[in-house]
């Protein structure tokens, strides 16, 4: 470092960098506190100390006055160049914002000479600068006096004002400091602070800062009865997508983000630890908001005069977040929103009040993303809620992929270190024998997501041991949760308290109204006193004593109950249906009107299941399959719902009751379109033709570039494949070229023969073409983009939106929107078809190899089609997408054509 450049530091941490400019030195500096007394100045070969002999005002801690040791010899080499007239360059001037990394930057200093003063040099000084070294005032200290040289400004509108602050500091600050005037400095009057919401938003930045800065582990108790919160920080693990990037990048790249995940997939974790870490380092606004709260707002106040006229109307993220009682009013809100550093958090849209109210929201926060084009906005649900008209528009979508090994590990390792922060050894010795009883199969399935985990931790630390399945890891949590507030006095026993939470949950789960999230108090009052045959006092005593002692049940305001996790909602409810309800409640609550079918009821029916014993199971699928109606959309639905309880179970398709397998058969209707099968929502169709494939899949149904019936004649010349090149017609070219490279995941891809091949480049494309037309004698190719555009949107004028016509997509016509997760069969989809043909899947399911380049200069290949995991506006045929002819992915396969001459 050049002797004329000098580093600040204060008890050991560095705090910014001085230009030292002669023998009474003024020096700029960033940060130096205000309750400093002393720094350190080190410059090449030297360190002193300096007394603080004065501070910028409080709030514009930018500048400092630092009076230094006499015999602090020179900057001789400096000072050398200036009297003789030549440029000095300050090279590597280190960052003025206290961090220790320097910039890539060159202040030339250029000399020149003054009649009255002799030598001046003018220097940069940063004071009163909130956001960098944008703006300052030009000063020099020449024979021990301090002269004004020139107004320095870099930068747009926020250096002036940063400039105009500085001027008028600057010039009183030097003659109070150093007891001289400062001549010809401009005396600037007061500067307008252009922001008048700059101190609500500090305030309100701090407060959220201070909120949720912990993860409250309920049921955890130390052994010395200290706290029941983790600092986030220690505990936090980031979040992954399937493809093994971390969540936050998706945050970063996207405006619009709605982040995907199952029940316990740390969705509000991730939110609150987004929250905290921006608002802690100031860098954005986000505003954190529960849509369950969100929703409540819009009900209960839609009516009130003032308030907006429709429930989708954007403006009430500003009249709910006004109401949340957190310092920010309605406008502030508004005008935050549309500024750039704003990021709306949304936290559990799959936990509306209702799938009205679930589709309200999701158009309302589709029209504040249009509204709001600066803002950026992240929306968090179950993949149930994401679904038709419950889908914002505007929003790209990425799921959360299941835990590595390696971020279990590290979970586990910093579980152990916050339980015990001041013994290392006992830290080690739990993280190692929690470790080794979760490596095993059965409980590395279960622990695949945060709050799994959390559980088997709390678990551990409390039992010393390990559940082996997921009901059994429910019962667990919940019944240390209840014995944890069992030790006040009157208070009811454990098993007496789940089972009034039981009742509660039940009657919550099976309303008239529908499944409520929250309940208001004296709603839950009355579900205790019909379910549980209560007293009215003692039901409203027993929720106030468990709401501040047992962590299962928690008060939301206004007067509101409901479960900590929606997952202990559902498991409570499941187990008092089936283990403490009669049969005939039972089969009325499972059959009666179509709420099995709902998403919100999905989980449910799910740990119904996981609390009976095989032979119950058995009765259950039997009473599901019994009522399951005549159409083919009701027994896929069914045939869906089955399935899902099995798998769980761990139950082979094989063994389910007999009528399931009549039912599969029927499945087929699904890919001839029948019309009794209209309608059916995303997930059952896929989960029912899944099923089919599994257990009746017959892959003679498909032809191949062989058979004339493969093919689809398009107006310009050529024929097209009528599906996506499959599983089974790209096997079938593997076992005839034994030296070809396999797809990535060739062994799982075989088990579904009826899919699109995926894990595929643009060169396994066409060398499969290349093997048919050396087969069949004819040309077989990729299409160019034009013959697929001309294939999907038609040859006549106008061109269709969509391949089947200008309808919006929906459930009938195509995969997409990440609802199946992944690639469907072909021909799923007969509503979908391109409009007049048999073309089919030309809409979602996986994007489609063109032999187009994407640009005169870019070798990348232009993609068609749109896959599973992309939204409405993708599946247009008109839209284009790229890749590498040499990438490999799981949403990209290829359809072939066949050249036609006269």
């Amino acid at each position: 470092m050049p002797q004329y450049l000098f580093q600040i530091w204060r008890d050991q941490e560095f705090r910014g960098t001085a230009v030292l400019v002669s023998k009474r030195h003024l020096l700029t500096c960033a940060h130096v506190v205000k309750s400093a007394k002393k720094v350190t100045i080190r410059g090449e070969g030297f360190e002193e100390d300096a007394d603080v002999i004065g501070v910028s005002p409080e709030d514009q801690q930018d500048l400092a006055l630092l009076r230094l040791p006499k015999d602090l010899h020179d900057p001789q080499p400096w000072a050398h160049q200036v009297a003789s007239g030549k440029e000095v360059c300050l090279e590597g001037f280190a960052d003025v914002r206290g961090e220790a990394k320097k910039r890539s930057v060159e202040d030339r200093v250029t000399p020149h000479f003054d009649d009255s003063r002799g030598w001046v040099v003018r220097l940069g000084v940063n004071a009163g600068v909130d956001h960098g070294m944008s703006g300052g005032v030009a000063v020099a200290l020449i024979g021990g006096s301090a002269c004004y040289v020139g107004l320095i400004q870099e930068g747009g509108k926020r250096a002036l004002r940063s400039l105009l602050a500085g001027a008028a500091e600057i010039a009183p600050f030097v003659e109070k400091h150093l007891g001289q005037p400062l001549p010809g400095c401009p005396r600037f009057g007061p500067v307008v602070d252009a922001d008048p919401d700059a101190d609500i938003r500090k305030r309100y930045l701090k407060e959220l800062a201070r909120r949720t800065a912990q993860i409250d582990i309920r049921g955890f108790q130390r052994s010395d009865n200290k706290a029941t919160a983790f600092a986030i920080d220690d505990l936090y693990v980031p979040l992954r997508n399937r493809e093994d990037q971390e969540i936050e990048e998706s945050v970063r790249k996207h405006q619009c983000l709605v982040v995907v995940g199952d029940a316990g997939s740390g969705k509000s974790t991730f939110l609150q630890r987004m929250a905290h870490e921006l608002a802690r380092s100031g860098k954005r606004f986000p505003l954190l908001i529960r849509v369950v709260e969100l929703d409540r707002t819009i009900h209960k106040k839609l009516v009130e005069p003032g308030t907006p006229a429709s429930p989708d109307d954007p403006r009430w993220i500003a009249v709910h977040v006004a109401a949340d009682d957190c310092g920010l009013d309605e406008a502030f809100v508004l005008r935050q929103m549309e500024r750039a550093e704003t990021l709306v958090l949304l936290d559990g849209l799959d936990e509306a009040l209702s799938d009205p109210g679930r589709r309200s929201l999701a158009k309302l926060f589709d029209r504040a993303a249009k509204k709001f084009k600066k803002c950026r906005f992240v929306v968090t649900t179950r993949p149930g809620a994401w679904v038709g008209e419950s889908r914002a528009q505007e929003f790209a979508q990425d799921e959360i992929g299941e835990l590595s090994e390696e971020a279990r590990s590290k979970f586990f390792e910093n579980w152990y270190r916050c339980a015990y922060p001041d013994d290392a050894a006992k830290a080690e010795a739990g993280r190692a024998d929690l470790e080794r009883q979760a490596n095993n199969d059965e409980v590395r399935e279960m622990s695949g997501n945060p709050m799994m985990l959390t559980a088997l931790a709390c678990i551990h630390w409390n039992e010393g041991r390990l559940p082996h399945d997921r009901g059994e890891l429910y019962k667990s949590v919940l019944e240390w949760m209840a014995r944890a507030r069992e030790s006040r006095p009157g208070r009811v026993s454990a098993k007496r308290c789940l089972e009034l939470l039981g009742a509660l949950a039940f009657g919550m789960q099976t309303g008239p109204e529908g499944r409520l999230k929250q309940a208001d108090r004296d709603a839950a009052v009355k579900i205790l006193v019909e379910q549980a045959r209560m007293g009215t006092r003692a039901a409203r005593e027993f929720l106030e004593q468990e709401e501040l002692d047992s962590g299962i049940i928690v008060s939301r305001g206004a007067g509101q109950v409901e479960f900590r996790h929606l997952t202990f909602q559902e498991y409570l409810a499941a187990t008092e249906l089936m283990l403490n309800r009669l049969e005939d409640e039972q089969r009325e609550t499972l059959l009666g009107g179509r709420r099995r079918f709902s998403v919100e009821w999905r989980e449910f029916l799910r740990l119904c299941a996981i609390a009976l014993q095989e032979r119950r199971a058995r009765w259950l699928y039997g009473v599901l399959l019994g009522g399951a109606g005549e159409t083919l959309a009701d027994r896929a639905r069914t045939v869906a719902l089955v399935r899902l309880m099995a798998w769980d179970r761990r139950e082979k398709e094989e063994g389910i009751e007999g009528r399931y397998r009549e039912f599969v058969r029927e499945m087929a209707g699904l890919f001839e379109g029948k019309a009794d099968g209209m309608g059916l929502d995303l997930w059952s169709r896929g989960q029912a033709a899944e099923a089919w494939e599994i257990l009746e899949g017959d892959s003679s149904r498909l032809r191949l570039p062989a058979d004339e019936d493969y093919w689809e004649p398009v107006d310009g010349g050529f024929e097209i494949g009528r599906c996506p090149v499959t599983v089974h017609e790209y096997g079938i070219y593997l076992d005839a070229c034994p030296a070809v490279e396999r797809p990535y995941r060739w062994d799982e891809q075989k088990r579904f023969p009826l899919r699109p091949v995926v894990y595929v480049s643009a060169f396994d494309a066409e060398t499969f073409c290349r093997w048919w037309s050396e087969q069949t004698g004819r040309v077989v190719r990729l299409p160019t983009e034009d013959e697929w555009y001309a294939a999907a949107a038609g040859t006549a004028s106008p061109k269709r939106e969509y391949a089947w016509g200008d309808e919006e997509p929906n459930a009938d016509r195509a995969n997409y929107g990440y609802e199946l997760r992944s690639v469907s069969p072909v021909g799923l989809f007969p509503s979908g078809a391109a409009s007049g043909t048999r073309i089919m899947d030309m809409a979602g399911n996986v994007w489609e190899w063109t032999s187009s380049p994407w640009s005169n200069d870019d070798p990348a290949r232009v993609l068609r089609g749109g896959s599973f995991d992309n939204v409405t506006r993708d599946l247009r045929a008109a839209c284009r997408y790229f890749n590498g002819p040499d990438g490999r992915d799981s949403y990209i396969g290829f359809r072939c054509l066949r050249e036609v001459f006269p």
